[in-house]
């Protein structure tokens, strides 16, 4: 029960700003409660400016894409929306990053880059289908990393093959990757 009240007077001290922070993992809950607080926040306050404050380790890929189609879906509903990464938007928090109309990065921030990961067991060829499902699930981050960045899919591709690729705020505006650095 406080902390529920206590949640209810975040809010209310936050006014109008519509600021979420997704401190988490990239999960099924996280993102529930993530699109759960922004469908709120949408409905109340049509059109209202959002900011997602990202400061993140990754995770599931899938719900991470979940959770971009659902910022997309705000943004073409009319609001302007802002991604910012404090302290670390890595894996798939890099790509959410680039859901928002202006991507915002913290002077101390960084970026981590990365193909994708996929544990498999079982049969042979239900590993070669996991396999296929993950090179299908690669291509569409790699589409959405190279939209708005100065690098090709390719490009993008060298760089993280076989290795982290940790950007630091200057190197991600520089990249594209970011648009912003505060």
């Amino acid at each position: 029960q406080p902390l529920r009240r206590r949640e209810r007077d975040n809010r209310a001290a936050a006014g109008e700003a519509h600021v979420f922070k997704f401190y988490a993992p990239v999960e099924a809950d996280t993102v529930q409660h993530c699109m759960a607080e922004l469908g709120r926040w949408s409905r109340s306050s049509p059109g209202a400016p959002i900011t997602i404050t990202f400061n993140s380790p990754g995770g599931s890929v899938l719900d991470g894409l979940a959770l971009f189609d659902f910022i997309r879906h705000l943004r073409a509903a009319g609001h302007h929306v802002t991604t910012m990464a404090l302290g670390r938007a890595a894996s798939m928090g890099a790509v959410l990053l680039q859901a928002g109309d202006t991507r915002v990065m913290g002077a101390n921030a960084f970026l981590l880059i990365h193909e994708v990961s996929n544990q498999s067991n079982g049969r042979v060829s239900e590993m070669e289908d996991g396999v296929e499902f993950s090179r299908r699930l690669q291509q569409r981050l790699l589409t959405v990393l190279a939209e708005r960045a100065v690098l090709t899919s390719a490009q993008i591709q060298r760089r993280w093959s076989r290795k982290d690729w940790w950007l630091d705020a200057g190197e991600a505006v520089d990249a594209g990757l970011a648009d912003v650095i505060f």
